[in-house]
């Protein structure tokens, strides 16, 4: 009877390892991790820097599309209320997030300093709806840093056994941006000219911070179509202010731009506005750093700097 006992332990034993790995709580995905989700990069660029392995850091926008023309489906909503802790902008670049609220989710457009606009950004585009600040907020590298912190706080909040973890890394992820921010003052700092051209106004955080200014060929949608009158006063700008380089963005058409450029005598170049990577992006682990450094290489060359 022992030996039966102990032949019937070892099969439920044998049993219960078998079955674990399939077991897992409803509220975590496959790996026991907590879900984080965020909306945009600069915010995923965060999440993964702090929390590393202690949590699965989901993109909500795939990687590669617009956040303009991103409308979560029924079933990414779904995801969106497993998640433990969702990550966003607010309503005016994400319209879809209107109303949203609770425990899990966080809008990162209370937390940080956003720029009002000027009656000059909303000039650039008639047809849009008018807000009264500057939704791109993660281009000052100080609005990073805030960001930062705050998501540390949320995170160390619902797994106050990493907190030191999470601290650790927030203080290595705040010393290489603090670094960036150093390398832009330094080298924008030298320039001859004080004026660049976009196809979508998103750069209004930089030109602040860095002293140059910018005219768009549409406002802050880039699937806005300006009229023929915007783009000959764009062209009109380009000769004034004597540009030798004009910028478009990934995910959006350089038709336009390239008609701009040849209208103008110019060349063109892609200036990454940072709201969403490409796949082949995320495929060679690009991030934060890597793309506003990238930037800085052809904004130091627009603005003809030392």
């Amino acid at each position: 009877m022992k030996k039966l006992m102990i032949i019937i332990g070892v099969f439920l034993l044998l049993l219960l390892l078998f079955i674990a790995p399939f077991i897992v709580p409803s509220s975590t995905k496959g790996s026991g991790k907590m879900v984080i989700t965020v909306s945009i990069f600069p915010l995923y660029d965060i999440c993964k820097h702090i929390a590393k392995e202690r949590a699965d850091v989901m993109m909500l926008i795939p990687f590669g599309m617009d956040i303009h023309t991103f409308e979560p489906s029924p079933k990414e909503r779904v995801a969106l209320e497993k998640s433990k802790l969702f990550v966003y902008s607010g309503n005016v670049l994400e319209p879809w997030t209107k109303g949203l609220a609770g425990n899990n989710s966080m809008d990162m457009s209370r937390y940080v300093t956003l720029r009002k606009l000027s009656d000059s950004d909303h000039n650039c585009s008639h047809d849009e709806e008018p807000h009264n600040y500057d939704p791109h907020y993660w281009l000052d590298i100080d609005n990073m840093i805030i960001a930062a912190n705050e998501i540390t706080k949320k995170l160390s909040a619902l797994d106050p056994f990493s907190q030191s973890y999470f601290e650790a890394n927030l203080q290595r992820y705040t010393t290489q941006l603090t670094a960036l921010k150093n390398v832009y003052e330094t080298t924008l700092s030298t320039c001859k000219k004080d004026f660049i051209i976009v196809n979508h106004n998103a750069f209004g955080y930089l030109g602040d911070a860095y002293h140059f200014h910018i005219a768009s060929l549409s406002g802050f949608s880039t699937d806005a179509l300006p009229s023929a009158q915007s783009m000959k006063r764009l062209i009109d700008t380009i000769k004034e202010h004597h540009v030798n380089m004009i910028f478009f963005e990934p995910f959006s058409s350089d038709r336009l731009m390239q008609t701009v450029a040849n209208e103008s005598n110019t060349s063109v170049a892609i200036l990454h506005p940072l709201a969403n990577i490409t796949r082949a992006d995320i495929a060679a682990q690009k991030s934060y750093d890597d793309i506003m450094r990238e930037n800085l290489q052809k904004l130091s060359q627009a603005l003809e700097c030392e």
